[in-house]
């Protein structure tokens, strides 16, 4: 069940929070839908390794680095997410999520969340301006292609991928009442992109249901020998060209990720 809150009698957070659910859930979804296919699917796959990169670094950002396995930056207009606003969204999610949330992440290593700055403390502007960015470890028992190894799919795959993953959206939130209207669909097909050196995967999706604004989210997964490192972005449509600015490109982040030297 969602709680209606307030701060300085301005309009009520239950939208933040139902809108911050929905992006919980449905990440998870990104990225449970495709993980063994896409595990079964690379394990035969020819490598060619390139060595010859380099990380993109930008003055005034913040590095985190995970657990001495791979690093990336955070632009300033980001902070972490604090375990207390965190307690809070676990609090306000629907319970129907929770075996959904024990089966996607039977694999994970480690999960990092940043968004807006100044949402930790429910500054206005913040959650005007709200966004989501997750990146997350996965270890598995197979060997998948090494950071730098190439990567290979083919079109018809990414595509039945995305399929896939709307379809298993759909019907899990079509079967909650409040969200009868929802409505998930492909905006940019999966495709294989080559960043820092390595290939992965990019593919854009949006949802929408009734009284809610349209949100967007981009996804980015990178595979490294027994591990997947997933990034996404998730925004309200209209954030969308704000958040995507020359000088305000959250996409920028991914261009800064790389393993551990």
């Amino acid at each position: 069940m969602l709680v209606t809150m307030y701060r300085d009698g301005r309009k009520p957070m239950k939208t933040i929070l139902k809108c911050a659910g929905l992006l919980f859930l449905s990440f998870l979804f990104l990225v449970g839908c495709g993980g063994a296919n896409t595990q079964a699917k690379l394990m035969n796959t020819p490598q060619k390794k390139s060595n010859d990169y380099q990380a993109k670094t930008y003055n005034g950002w913040t590095t985190i680095k995970i657990e001495g396995d791979v690093e990336f930056q955070i632009p300033p207009t980001l902070e972490l997410r604090a375990d207390e606003f965190q307690k809070m969204l676990n609090d306000n999610t629907l319970e129907i999520a929770n075996e959904l949330y024990k089966f996607t992440n039977k694999n994970l290593v480690k999960q990092i969340v940043a968004q807006t700055k100044g949402t930790n403390d429910l500054d206005p502007t913040a959650i005007e301006h709200f966004v989501t960015v997750k990146f997350r470890i996965e270890r598995f028992s197979n060997t998948l292609p090494k950071w730098g190894e190439d990567v290979k799919f083919t079109s018809k795959y990414l595509k039945d991928h995305d399929q896939e993953v709307i379809e298993k959206i759909c019907t899990y939130y079509k079967s909650i009442p409040d969200f009868k209207s929802f409505d998930a669909y492909t905006i940019k097909p999966s495709k294989i992109l080559e960043i820092n050196g390595t290939k992965c995967t990019y593919g854009q999706m949006g949802m929408k249901w009734e009284g809610q604004e349209e949100l967007v989210i981009d996804s980015y997964l990178f595979f490294n020998g027994d591990r997947t490192y997933t990034f996404s972005i998730s925004v309200k449509a209209s954030d969308y060209g704000y958040w995507t600015t020359k000088d305000n490109d959250l996409r920028n982040i991914v261009n800064t990720f790389q393993p551990c030297k």
